[in-house]
């Protein structure tokens, strides 16, 4: 047969602790999406200023031409935004919640996606 093994309930410090680290984990999920959110909105408000004085700014031909320049600078800042949109909308995964540690792998995948 198998040996029994004693165990002892947690103290109240280890449980305040894990019950904040479930927390922590929680909130991280929303903290990264309201910077998507600012980024969206900074790339937004950005892109109209820039294509709002597009005429207007002067860049000084040094080796490409000033053209060259702002379409790049036009191209990024779409890049930006487009990547912004895409971060915010969630993805389709299937998760067991029944087993905690499928629900971890899940979390800790969804927080290297959205952090990175």
């Amino acid at each position: 047969m198998d040996d029994v093994i004693d165990a002892q309930s947690p103290s109240e410090e280890e449980k305040f602790f894990k019950k904040w680290g479930w927390e922590t984990l929680k909130e991280n999920i929303t903290v990264l999406n309201d910077v998507l959110k600012l980024l969206l909105t900074i790339s937004t408000a950005i892109l109209a200023a820039y294509l709002g004085f597009y005429d207007k700014i002067r860049i000084v031909d040094v080796i490409v031409p000033e053209h060259f320049i702002k379409l790049t600078i036009v191209f990024l800042l779409i890049n930006s935004l487009i990547w912004a949109i895409v971060g915010i909308f969630p993805f389709p995964a299937k998760v067991n919640l029944n087993m905690p540690q499928e629900v971890k792998s899940y979390k800790q995948k969804r927080g290297k996606r959205k952090g990175d």
